[in-house]
């Protein structure tokens, strides 16, 4: 279903708050990233939070499951973020009302790296294909972070 990968990367090994480095913070204009931890099938997630003083919040998640599952998800399309398969969609229903965009990359066997682009309903959020392009060019921001740290 995907493409062999570039690298495989250990999200185990490494912080979701550190894969966008603080240029790439400030070239996508996100404050200071805020680490969470969910559940993913009774696992770990650990997340990331970036809020935005332009109004496109992004979130990273870094997820204990193949990215498969995201492929039976409404409107999912198989693309590829830096040479590493990944899956993207956008949901019509959010919990914050907002739009979202979502890629999901494949990182390992058995690991996801997941990148959110939403917005908030205040200012008026911005058009969906223009939030999955911010969300996939925050994803090749995290690839380009990931695979150079993961190579040290």
């Amino acid at each position: 279903m995907f493409p062999p990968r570039p690298a495989e990367i250990d999200v185990q090994r490494t912080s979701a708050c550190s894969m966008l480095s603080e240029e790439q913070q400030i070239r996508l204009e996100l404050g200071g990233g805020k680490p969470s931890t969910r559940n993913v099938e009774g696992l770990p997630s650990p997340t990331c939070t970036w809020l935005s003083r332009k109004g496109v919040d992004f979130n990273i998640q870094l997820i204990p499951a193949d990215p498969t599952a995201a492929t039976q998800l409404p409107g999912a399309e198989v693309t590829q973020v830096d040479g590493f398969g990944a899956v993207q969609n956008a949901p019509a229903e959010t919990m914050g009302g907002g739009p979202i965009c979502q890629i999901a990359i494949d990182a390992a066997p058995g690991q996801t790296i997941r990148v959110q682009a939403l917005t908030r309903t205040n200012p008026p959020p911005i058009p969906v294909d223009q939030l999955c392009q911010r969300a996939t060019e925050a994803a090749s921001m995290v690839m380009t972070t990931v695979v150079a740290t993961a190579s040290r």
